[in-house]
């Protein structure tokens, strides 16, 4: 992990990506939070609130 060589990390990631040698596989906060937040919630209705949260991410 980079994390464990004492490197800036953000710097890194972005210089990989800029290279295109990035693959991020790592799991955006909002989306452990918004399921808890969601999960008593009815199938169509949280459905309707995670889609909202992607389209929000991609802008």
């Amino acid at each position: 992990m980079l994390r464990d060589l004492i490197l800036p990390v953000k710097p890194l990631l972005r210089l990989l990506a800029q290279i295109d040698m990035l693959d991020d596989d790592r799991i955006p906060n909002i989306v452990p939070w918004l399921r808890e937040r969601t999960a008593g919630l009815p199938e169509p209705m949280a459905g309707e609130l995670a889609r909202l949260v992607r389209a929000e991410a991609v802008r």
